[in-house]
């Protein structure tokens, strides 16, 4: 298992790179800021980035996604909002 944490400060975030080292392949959760840390950690580590995976996209998180996405040909994956249950109102 390989697991790397990216603590960036502008905007202040976290990001995450995991992986499979016996199957070369890797997942990126959260991207913001510069891709090149990312590609440059798989690379370290003889990894290839097949998802890049966002959680949530909202005004104070500028995801680095589909930049990632493109440049690494891994496939993007939006997590979508949880529904509600709606309820009647007796």
């Amino acid at each position: 298992m390989i697991l790397r944490q990216f603590l960036h400060t502008d905007p202040v975030a976290a990001s995450y790179l995991f992986g499979c080292g016996g199957k070369a392949s890797a997942a990126v959760v959260d991207p913001v800021g510069d891709i090149a840390p990312y590609i440059e950690a798989a690379r370290a580590t003889g990894i290839r980035i097949l998802y890049v995976v966002d959680t949530h996209i909202h005004a104070d998180h500028i995801s680095a996604g589909r930049a990632l996405a493109e440049a690494t040909g891994a496939e993007y994956v939006l997590l979508e909002a949880p529904r509600r249950a709606s309820r009647s109102v007796p």
